[in-house]
């Protein structure tokens, strides 16, 4: 028996396993994806990765100011891709090793409650195993949900969870629907890739959550606007139409 089931192994499954590790627990992972979640493999690192490209090429006008004169740059989208494919896998496999060497096992699979100790996992292959443990901490996350008849495909419209997956190549245009942080960040990203970035938000500002003033809010429409970001606010998205 183990001592702590983790189901989940996102930034809080890890953080509770390493804190579990520390106090000589043994423990057991079950992980239904890939290793570190959505933080590492869809969000928080992909996103930071592509930001970093952004903030460099936003910069790059300023660099003449310095003395640095660049003539001729072109921005290779695929390249980035890959360099973050690589980023995530090196991480992925850092926390492979880790659990390893620390004999903490990882089971691959969907884990389903059946009792207060008792955790049965369905793998991939269809085969169940129960472990069982004298605690069971659930860190499996969350999801974004469909918004009316606006229905995830994974090709024209994709979520926060799946985008880094799925957006290999750059498309002409990109609505973005909601300008909080996720939303912003995104269409800076690809504003400056180039893709022509249109966001719509319900409410009188970007980034209308309690921890950002309205004066930043207004900084950060100012500079939407200054890269060509066209922004609705107050708006609803009630219909829409793709155009392959």
């Amino acid at each position: 028996m183990y001592d702590l089931i983790i189901l989940g192994l996102g930034p809080g499954g890890f953080e509770a396993a390493l804190t579990a590790l520390r106090k000589k627990l043994k423990i057991a992972v079950v992980e239904k994806s890939k290793l570190g979640g959505n933080c590492l493999n869809r969000a928080c690192v992909p996103t930071k990765y592509f930001r970093t490209g952004a903030h460099i090429l936003d910069k790059i006008p300023a660099f003449s100011d310095y003395g640095i004169h660049i003539k001729d740059y072109s921005v290779d989208y695929s390249k980035a891709w890959e360099g973050k494919e690589k980023g995530i896998s090196f991480l992925r496999k850092s926390i492979s090793q880790l659990f390893k060497s620390k004999k903490v096992p990882v089971f691959k699979g969907i884990g389903r409650i059946i009792d207060k100790s008792k955790v049965e996992v369905e793998k991939e292959d269809g085969t169940k195993e129960t472990i069982e443990g004298r605690y069971i901490l659930i860190a499996t996350g969350s999801k974004p949900v469909a918004i009316g008849n606006i229905v995830p495909d994974g090709k024209y419209i994709l979520t926060t969870e799946d985008y880094m997956d799925n957006l290999k190549e750059l498309p002409e245009s990109m609505l973005v629907i909601g300008g909080g942080v996720a939303g912003c960040e995104l269409g800076f990203i690809m504003s400056k890739y180039g893709v022509n970035v249109h966001i719509v938000e319900i409410k009188d500002r970007l980034l209308p959550v309690p921890f950002v003033s309205k004066e930043a809010s207004k900084l950060i429409q100012r500079k939407f606007k200054q890269l060509g970001i066209k922004i609705y606010l107050e708006t609803t998205l009630k219909d829409y139409q793709i155009k392959d």
